[in-house]
């Protein structure tokens, strides 16, 4: 197969294009794994690529989700998925979730204090006799 250019993309000769091309479909060659690289996912923020009997998919990572206004990775790439605003978090009821980016965290909630006040108490008085 072809060596890599300046550029850093691989040229293959029209024979070696379909060679390739032959494995994917009859083989399911890993279009994520393949060197050299024959998925484009990394064009795209927050993606994977998912392979696929003969195909591959940009999908989001864990923790994201398409961007705004987009139903697949493959538009405009993923943006974080607030766990925390959505109720997807696994906190405790005595923890807080806090959004970070690709998940959460679960940070424990201070216990509350109530104020106390101390008795006051009237100093005694013995009798002498």
């Amino acid at each position: 197969e072809g060596a890599p250019n300046v550029n850093g993309y691989t040229t293959m000769t029209k024979e070696e294009a379909e060679m390739v091309a032959f494995r994917v479909y009859l083989e399911d060659v890993d279009e994520c794994t393949y060197t050299p690289r024959l998925d484009n996912c990394t064009q795209y923020q927050n993606t994977q690529c998912e392979n696929r009997h003969a195909t591959f998919a940009c999908v989001c990572k864990p923790g994201y989700s398409p961007s705004l206004g987009s139903s697949s990775a493959f538009s405009s790439g993923c943006s974080d998925t607030n766990e925390c605003a959505t109720g997807t978090h696994n906190c405790l009821s005595s923890q807080m979730c806090m959004n970070i980016d690709g998940s959460f965290i679960c940070v424990a909630i201070p216990p509350t204090t109530t104020p106390t006040t101390t008795p006051t108490t009237t100093p005694t008085t013995t009798p002498t006799t």
